[in-house]
């Protein structure tokens, strides 16, 4: 009987393949993102349509917020899968990278070098909570549509 192949526990995340597959997954945070504006849309057509009084403005209000919520999670997604691009484009070049980053965001460049398993759970952390938002706005919104 052949033997069931092993999950590999050493991932190598600075592998091209390994930072291919999370810049893939971080792009599919556009779909996401496209699920979210609908959803929002639907919430403002019910508040333009039955135009509710103050309690009933609770529960749109809440998807709103957190339509926003995944709006920005959705940006630093993107924003992420670009500058994984770059990663993947030159992966020697982590310390220039991040000397890059700290100088666009005003920041004072520490000399400790982020790893690469480092960026890939923040980056995976920030998917989660993107659908997390969505998973929430689509409850609120359709438990504000019954």
């Amino acid at each position: 009987m052949p033997e069931s192949p092993t999950p590999q526990t050493n991932l190598e995340y600075e592998h091209p393949v390994t930072l291919g597959v999370l810049a893939a997954f971080l792009r599919s945070g556009r779909i996401i993102d496209h699920v979210s504006s609908i959803l929002l849309l639907g919430i403002l057509f019910l508040l333009i349509q039955k135009a509710p009084a103050w309690p009933g403005l609770l529960l749109p209000t809440l998807a709103i917020v957190l339509a926003l919520a995944e709006k920005y999670h959705a940006w630093r997604v993107a924003l992420d899968a670009e500058l994984f691009a770059v990663l993947l484009a030159h992966p020697a070049e982590s310390a220039q990278f991040d000397c890059a980053l700290a100088a666009f965001l005003g920041r004072s460049h520490t000399v400790t070098d982020r790893s690469m398993h480092s960026r890939w759970q923040g980056a995976r952390r920030l998917l989660c909570r993107q659908v997390l938002c969505l998973g929430l706005q689509l409850c609120v919104t359709l438990f504000a549509l019954f």
